[in-house]
């Protein structure tokens, strides 16, 4: 049960955290156009972007490391090789370089997630590119590799995304 809490809760929550970050992310871009009295609300909500994420990849950190222990027993070699076998049962490639990406999508949700919490404040190009860059990776991880409710689940919330992304984009709002 321990292990199941690490290894699998863990990461379910790790999602849950990114996507409530970038609905956050994306509501406090819709907030930027509007009167200064609301300011202190656009603040919050940049805030709750900056904490989800932080605790999102906290929680994905402690994934990789029960993994590696109770999944792979410590053994790197045995993580790369299940990758590869992963990878090429869902996509044909045998891509065991794909631990290097998942250390790399880790290393930058938590550094940025940090930054945004230390700082208060994101810089648009840095941001976006981040954005980018980690929703790539979370549409290959739970859409592309992952099955049943946890498939479809982050694909209505990819969906959602999007449709809320146009609608902020056509009032206006810098995304």
């Amino acid at each position: 049960m321990f292990e199941f809490l690490l290894v699998r809760v863990s990461v379910w929550l790790a999602c849950v955290a990114w996507f409530a970050g970038a609905f956050c992310r994306l509501l406090s871009a819709q907030q930027g156009q509007t009167p200064a009295d609301l300011r202190r609300e656009q603040q919050s909500v940049e805030a709750a972007y900056g904490w989800l994420w932080l605790v999102g990849s906290l929680l994905l950190c402690i994934h990789i490391a029960a993994s590696y222990g109770f999944v792979h027993h410590w053994s790197h070699r045995d993580a790369v090789e299940v990758t590869a076998r992963e990878s090429f049962r869902v996509t044909g490639i045998s891509a065991g370089w794909g631990v290097y990406v998942n250390f790399l999508f880790a290393l930058v949700w938590l550094g940025y997630s940090i930054a945004l919490v230390a700082t208060r404040r994101r810089d648009k190009v840095i941001d976006r590119s981040v954005y980018v860059f980690l929703a790539i990776i979370f549409g290959f991880a739970t859409v592309v590799f992952e099955a049943g409710v946890i498939r479809y689940a982050a694909l209505a919330a990819f969906l959602a995304l999007v449709v809320l992304h146009v609608r902020i984009k056509s009032a206006g709002a810098p995304v």
